[in-house]
């Protein structure tokens, strides 16, 4: 192992708040490029749904 003790591996040598940093800031980039395009998606599905709804609602209320 290149680090005596996990002390060391959060220190890096004094670098330690600068890898971390971006290492949060990459996870949490890549975190919104999966959960808003997967959001955004549910909400249309959703929106598809409901104005399939109003649709056949609207089809059966003309009905004879």
């Amino acid at each position: 192992m290149a680090f005596e003790s996990w002390s060391e591996v959060w220190q890096m040598g004094g670098h330690g708040v600068f890898v971390w940093s971006a290492y949060s800031v990459t996870l949490l980039a890549i975190a919104a490029l999966v959960i808003v395009p997967w959001r955004r998606s549910r909400a249309e599905v959703k929106a598809q749904r409901a104005w399939r709804a109003r649709q056949q609602g609207a089809a059966s209320s003309h009905a004879p």
